[in-house]
């Protein structure tokens, strides 16, 4: 799971990265949190990044965007992003809902309203099917988030699921995980690799290259729906494309 935080006061920042990590170690969740100090900033880096939930602060004291304006500028790209406002205030907690924030945190933030918070987040992305239930080989069962899956390479009956947090093995074939992934997320590249269109840095005619420096060779039957599943994805993240239409 993937999250931002954006706040310009550092203590209320530890505050949230420490409920964070707190909330995930107790429900066995892996986060990645990016910190940003404003609106702009924020912007800057949002086209190479995708967040499952964003913590917004309201009032910015060095920017002229506050954290509702944000927000309609986030919306504008991410439009599955669930946003969470803290402030210390309550005057824009109607204004917040209205661009469909999930909660309004009040500081100093009280971890049980945090985790409030977080529940209905993590449901909600469960419901929107982020997420996919595995058995590891010879070990217990695993919750893991779809977004956070960066490839995935089978070798006969086993599969090893490539992630942020760790790699995972799994007796499946390519054809059972396959139909447990997002397709608008994922794309098969050849007979032992699916491949998160997340993680894709370039694509050349006959490999893809991943963020991580990685290439994995296109089958050639495949490479024609490939490009064409990465133009469409590229699309969704511009605004082009509605998903819903794919």
């Amino acid at each position: 799971m993937k999250i931002a935080i954006c706040e310009d006061v550092s203590k209320d920042e530890v505050i949230l990265r420490s409920y964070l990590s707190r909330y995930a170690a107790a429900h066995g969740l892996c986060v990645i949190i990016d910190g940003y100090n404003g609106p702009e900033e924020f912007l800057l880096a949002q086209p190479q990044n995708y967040y499952d939930i964003i913590f917004l602060n309201i009032f910015f004291t060095e920017s002229h965007l506050n954290g509702i304006e944000l927000a309609v500028e986030i919306r504008d790209k991410q439009v599955m992003s669930l946003l969470v406002f803290v402030s210390d205030s309550t005057d824009y907690a109607y204004e917040s809902y209205d661009i469909g924030a999930v909660h309004y945190l009040l500081k100093p933030i009280a971890f049980t309203g945090f985790s409030k918070a977080m529940n209905r987040c993590v449901n909600l992305l469960e419901d929107y099917g982020h997420t996919i239930y595995i058995k590891l080989a010879g070990g217990p069962q695993l919750k893991l988030w779809q977004r956070d899956i960066m490839y995935i390479e089978s070798f006969d009956r086993i599969a090893v699921i490539h992630t942020q947090g760790g790699t995972y093995q799994v007796y499946l074939r390519m054809k059972e995980l396959s139909s447990m992934l997002d397709p608008i997320l994922f794309v098969r590249v050849q007979r032992s690799y699916i491949v998160n269109l997340r993680f894709i840095q370039n694509l050349k005619s006959n490999f893809v290259v991943l963020k991580n420096g990685m290439q994995i060779s296109l089958g050639r039957s495949l490479r024609d729906s490939v490009k064409k599943k990465y133009q469409e994805y590229l699309q969704i993240l511009s605004g082009q494309i509605d998903p819903t239409a794919i």
